[in-house]
């Protein structure tokens, strides 16, 4: 089928989709839905109706033609800006030189946790999809003692790695892999609690950074505040003092410094 669509687009190029000039590219559990919602009310910008279109990790072999086709061509998008969001790009390690390979222009905007509130937050998540009973704290544990026997240079190289939870969290290296294919002013990286502190404040940030009007901005986020979207349904697992101590001490010491830093 993607193939039959992909040979369509090539029949009548003036038909043929654009590619996104904004990617939201993570991380996973780290308010992207919420900051989406935001930005797909303001005029300006076009996304996707379904969030999350793994093209540039899982559907890389269906071809540019199959994911333009997942856009309006530039006469219907009319001058506005296409997005596509999908959180999982910003860990897969071949995601950064495929995207820049399509787009080398476009701007990317990153959402980043407090690194161990992530991990127990993607927990949650793994846990309501294999409805599984297994507890926090044995799983974290044991995750951060394989992660730990690996080198350092096998973790800059590391993608999806199952439970996901704090490989999912090694931000630095992550990022340090989309600024080899993209510049310092394309790519701009928010935190999750001043998304959720302030809306505004950080949705005016992300407005300055696609040249979006910044009067419009500030009524469209107010039309939207106090609105929820993928909000956990319940406190997240409880975790020791002793394990979630070692894993800011050294796992994720480095992702850490650089939250606190944003």
């Amino acid at each position: 089928m993607a193939r039959r669509l992909a040979r369509r687009a090539l029949d009548d190029p003036a038909d043929a989709g654009v590619l996104p000039t904004v990617l939201l590219i993570g991380a996973p559990k780290s308010g992207t839905t919420s900051l989406l919602a935001y930005l797909e009310a303001f005029p300006q910008l076009w996304r996707h109706p379904r969030k999350e279109l793994h093209f540039l990790d899982g559907r890389w072999a269906w071809g540019e033609d199959w994911y333009r086709l997942q856009f309006p061509s530039a006469g219907r998008l009319a001058g506005r800006l296409a997005i596509e969001a999908t959180p999982d790009y910003l860990q897969d390690p071949e995601a950064p030189g495929r995207a820049a390979a399509l787009m080398p222009e476009a701007r990317l905007i990153v959402v980043l946790r407090e690194p161990l509130r992530r991990a127990l937050s993607w927990f949650q998540h793994r846990q309501r999809l294999l409805g599984g009973g297994e507890e926090a704290e044995a799983v974290i544990s044991a995750e951060l003692e394989a992660l730990e026997a690996l080198s350092a240079d096998e973790r800059a190289r590391l993608g999806w790695r199952s439970p996901n939870c704090l490989a999912g969290s090694l931000y630095v290296d992550q990022l340090r892999r989309w600024h080899r294919c993209y510049k310092q002013h394309q790519i701009l990286v928010l935190r999750f609690e001043d998304l959720v502190i302030d809306p505004e404040a950080t949705c005016h940030r992300v407005g300055r950074f696609l040249g979006l009007p910044q009067r419009e901005m500030t009524a469209v986020v107010r039309q939207t505040l106090g609105q929820a979207w993928n909000v956990a349904p319940e406190p997240y697992p409880p975790l020791s003092s002793r394990l979630a101590g070692r894993c800011r001490r050294t796992l994720l010491s480095e992702a850490l410094l650089l939250w606190q830093q944003l």
